[in-house]
């Protein structure tokens, strides 16, 4: 019987392990190419770690990125962490109340271990929400996030792949 318990007691144990290593998984994002974490002041505030998680927001961050990576061969990793997050929700976030949604970082590109760039990233947008509910807010912010990552690592590396396709087709 006593081993009965024992096998409960571990079992259990071990669930609750696995759901608390989940949810810290959930704050930061690391592929061959790109590593996104977040600041040790927004992991200390809990309203923010919730909405981060609720929005899904390192998952839209990662696929943005990742996509902006592919036009860069000389870059073979990206490391960004995200410094100042704000995403107005309820009625602040419809009518345009209480300030505007942040999503600001820093990021450090690399080829190998050689370091490239340093740069940081500031996004916000204010006004009224009126009819843009947070989710369509916060993929707007990315997507911002995404342009500016891509300026500023073209700049980086040197590379500039939507000029190289200007000239290429203005050279035929």
């Amino acid at each position: 019987m006593k081993n009965v318990w024992g096998a409960l007691l571990a079992t259990l144990l071990l669930a609750l392990s696995l759901n608390v290593q989940a949810g810290k998984n959930d704050l930061s994002v690391s592929t061959k190419k790109l590593k996104i974490t977040l600041s040790k002041e927004i992991r200390a505030d809990e309203k923010k770690v919730d909405v981060i998680k609720r929005y899904e927001v390192m998952d839209r961050l990662k696929k943005e990125l990742e996509g902006q990576l592919q036009t860069y061969s000389g870059i073979s990793r990206a490391e960004v962490e995200i410094t100042s997050f704000r995403l107005r929700g309820g009625a602040a976030g419809y009518w345009g109340f209480s300030g505007k949604d942040v999503l600001d970082g820093q990021v450090v590109i690399k080829d190998k271990s050689k370091q490239l760039g340093r740069f940081g990233i500031q996004i916000s947008r204010g006004g009224s929400g009126k009819t843009k509910p947070p989710t369509r807010r916060l993929v707007g912010l990315v997507q911002r996030f995404g342009e500016k990552f891509a300026m500023e690592a073209g700049a980086a590396t040197g590379e500039m792949p939507a000029m190289k396709n200007f000239f290429r087709h203005k050279m035929r």
